[in-house]
């Protein structure tokens, strides 16, 4: 009944008025999307747009459609069982954040949206003659700072407006930081609650604004919590209402600031000075490190409400750690990558792994997405299995959302392809 009613509109005006007596709910056809309505129409409609060249229009083998009802009916059944499509792209990124594509040259800014990677989305830097230092993306905003002055863009359908720009004021004093030229001016992170900066010529101050308007919020002296004396700062993170901050003064230290309480509720002290910070809602840890050219390093993990240590261990200062929703920590050290429950630790499990691991995340919850430098492979948490190995190319970088792997490959001469956009049904 569904391909009769398809049939029948054979005209691109039939087509256009079946689809809008769909999306008004008058069609006869229930139990169907508008989407597919449309990929039965236009087979081509959802891929059009990703692509650059005709080959990407194609799904991976075995996935070669004969027809586009066939096509519709093997993605019905097996899209939950990893069947995906793999779209080669000419984008050049150096960020993946929410679902944009972002690189950046002399002149500014360019992003795409994974959706409509043939409409880019230009943004002239505020001052050519300096480097773009941190990119982000929250919702519909991009921020981008660049000296001392932070930038924010708010998007509207395929291009982007000036929203709001920050200047953080200069001071008479200030402290170096160890900080080397090439590092950037000020850290930026942002929650759902606020977005804060750090100066790193003065770190000494935070500065916490409404990431949605601008508006200034609150000045925060560490030298309150820390003491007179200037600490050497190292790292910061934020989540939620809380900020870590790792810093140096005669010993070692991580403190904890409350932005709703408006206080430091935990400090804890640590051995060796922190490298890295990895944060979540229930446990925070941290990589100690005696200097930066060795490779192992403690990993100690506290917990965000008391400050207590839940766990020391021994990982390789370069390759990642992460903490996952469910309380989950996930580190490697060497080739071997360790799954941890930090409440429950039943279900612990560890696999080994056949090359070098460069970078991996956290999908779906339960599985985890590996890059080993000339391959990525879907490993599942629970059970330590491997699922599938994609590609056999030089990557050069990752990221990763709730539907797609994005793959940044080792930039070749010969070859236009700059990545890959592995897209799951």
């Amino acid at each position: 009944m569904q391909l009769r009613f398809f049939a029948m509109a054979r005209s691109h005006q039939q087509q256009q008025d079946l689809v809008s007596a769909v999306l008004q709910g008058q069609d006869p056809t229930k139990g169907i999307s508008p989407e597919l309505m449309v990929s039965h129409l236009q087979p081509c409609q959802g891929y059009r747009d990703h692509v650059f060249d005709p080959e990407a229009t194609r799904l991976t083998v075995p996935c070669h459609w004969r027809s586009h009802y066939n096509r519709y009916k093997f993605l019905e059944r097996n899209w939950r069982k990893g069947n995906y499509s793999l779209i080669r792209t000419k984008v050049d990124a150096q960020h993946y954040i929410g679902g944009l594509l972002i690189s950046v040259d002399i002149l500014g800014l360019t992003a795409y949206s994974i959706q409509l990677l043939n409409y880019p989305m230009y943004i002239k830097k505020m001052d050519t003659s300096k480097d773009v230092d941190a990119v982000s993306v929250k919702g519909n905003l991009l921020f981008y700072t660049q000296d001392r002055h932070l930038i924010c863009m708010k998007r509207f359908n395929l291009s982007f407006t000036k929203h709001y720009e920050i200047t953080v004021p200069t001071y008479l004093k200030q402290h170096s930081n160890h900080r080397s030229p090439t590092e950037s001016t000020l850290a930026l992170k942002i929650t759902d609650k606020f977005l804060v900066i750090q100066d790193l010529t003065n770190a000494c101050f935070l500065y916490f604004y409404d990431y949605k308007t601008g508006e200034f919020l609150r000045k925060v002296n560490l030298h309150t919590y820390t003491g007179n004396p200037c600490p050497q700062f190292t790292c910061l993170e934020a989540f939620d209402d809380k900020v870590f901050v790792a810093f140096s003064l005669h010993q070692h230290y991580i403190m904890i600031y409350d932005f709703k309480t408006d206080k430091v509720d935990v400090k804890v002290e640590t051995s060796l000075r922190s490298s890295e910070l990895v944060v979540s809602k229930n446990f925070f840890c941290s990589k100690l490190t005696v200097n930066q050219l060795e490779k192992s390093c403690e990993l100690h993990v506290w917990s965000v409400h008391n400050g207590e240590e839940v766990d020391l261990l021994c990982t390789n200062r370069h390759l990642p750690v992460l903490l996952t929703a469910d309380d989950k920590l996930i580190y490697s050290e060497h080739y071997t990558v360790y799954v941890r429950g930090l409440v429950n630790s039943n279900n612990d499990v560890e696999f080994t792994v056949e090359g070098r691991l460069q970078s991996m995340e956290p999908i779906w919850g339960n599985l985890l997405v590996l890059n080993l430098g000339f391959s990525l492979q879907l490993w599942d948490l629970s059970s330590g299995q491997k699922l599938h190995t994609y590609l056999r190319e030089s990557i050069e970088d990752m990221w990763v959302d709730d539907r797609h792997i994005v793959v940044k490959l080792t930039s070749r001469p010969w070859s236009t392809t700059a990545g890959y956009i592995i897209g799951f049904w």
